[in-house]
């Protein structure tokens, strides 16, 4: 009987066949095509159907079109497969997104295809071409496949859609300052959406100061070193937030005993009220505090200079 039926099928076929020529299936032509191809593309056709539609066209009525005629008879077709009843085929269809396919060695790989229900879809590879977007999978009921990865074909037609990764750019300033050790400004990318380790402390050089965090221009919120950060939906650009460093600052006696001194810290900016002398240097006279070549009085004031991380800072004492 199975074969009586596939028999009679191919020759409805044939008889049309010089009439309309078969077309290669589009997603758009079986989802929009007409609105009376609703009962066609859910799959509920039988030989008659494949009769009715031959008449219309040959009436040219415009209820249906050449790919209908084309889905209909694939699909009768493939409901036999040699003496076994086959089970109903769906449309799985690529939405492609207005992307290109250039970098695709065989474009038709996500051209609309039948595929039996329960069985396995494996999907094609993923190198449609946006500006701006990497093609980093495809896309179905909220999860996404790579290249191999598999599901089970449903019982309805689908539209698989591109699942994109949009980089956008992270902008790092170092901040307008004359004391800045190299680069002031330095670039790099992370994914909308996904989270990033914001730079670390060695991003930026400035003498005299440490980097602390970053101030971010969308919002004004100052993150930490190294935070993480969820990139989002355009460039950011971060600035650099700086901390006055602890400086050394050695006060030697300077009376031949290297070991004779006093060591303070103090940050960057911070004024320093110089002492009175407690160092002795039998048989001469205390006369000043010896900085950077100027002769300071004790409670003199000085400002403590930024210098570069490692240098120490030398105060000593002057005698006559």
């Amino acid at each position: 009987m199975l074969k009586k039926i596939a028999s009679f099928i191919f020759s409805a076929a044939v008889a049309v066949s010089g009439c309309f020529a078969s077309t290669a299936v589009s997603a758009a032509e079986i989802n929009e095509s007409a609105v009376y191809t609703d009962y066609i593309t859910e799959g509920h056709m039988n030989v008659y159907d494949l009769l009715k539609v031959k008449r219309s066209l040959a009436a040219n009525d415009g209820r249906y079109t050449a790919d209908n005629y084309d889905y209909i008879l694939k699909f009768l077709v493939g409901l036999f497969d040699g003496e076994h009843e086959y089970a109903k085929k769906v449309v799985i269809s690529y939405d492609t997104e207005g992307a290109t396919r250039e970098h695709y060695s065989d474009p038709s790989v996500i051209d609309p295809i039948f595929k039996a229900v329960g069985t396995t879809l494996s999907f094609p590879q993923h190198s449609l071409e946006k500006p701006g977007a990497t093609h980093a999978g495809w896309l179905y009921d909220g999860v996404s496949y790579k290249q191999k990865e598999t599901m089970i074909v449903p019982d309805h037609n689908i539209t698989i859609k591109p699942f994109w990764h949009y980089y956008h750019t992270i902008t790092y300033l170092a901040g307008d300052y004359d004391d800045l050790i190299g680069q002031d400004m330095s670039l790099s990318s992370g994914i909308e959406g996904y989270g990033v380790d914001l730079a670390d402390s060695t991003k930026f050089s400035r003498k005299g100061y440490t980097l602390s965090g970053w101030e971010c221009d969308l919002g004004g919120k100052t993150y930490g070193i190294s935070a993480r950060y969820t990139v989002p939906d355009t460039d950011v650009t971060f600035t650099a937030v700086w901390t006055p460093a602890t400086v050394e600052i050695n006060i030697s006696a300077n009376n031949g005993n290297s070991l004779d001194k006093i060591t303070l810290k103090l940050k960057t900016g911070e004024e320093l009220i110089l002492p009175e002398c407690e160092f002795e240097n039998p048989g001469k006279t205390f006369t000043g505090w010896n900085y950077s070549g100027t002769i300071y009085q004790p409670g003199d004031s000085i400002i403590i200079p930024a210098l570069i991380k490692g240098q120490k800072g030398s105060i000593s004492a002057k005698w006559a």
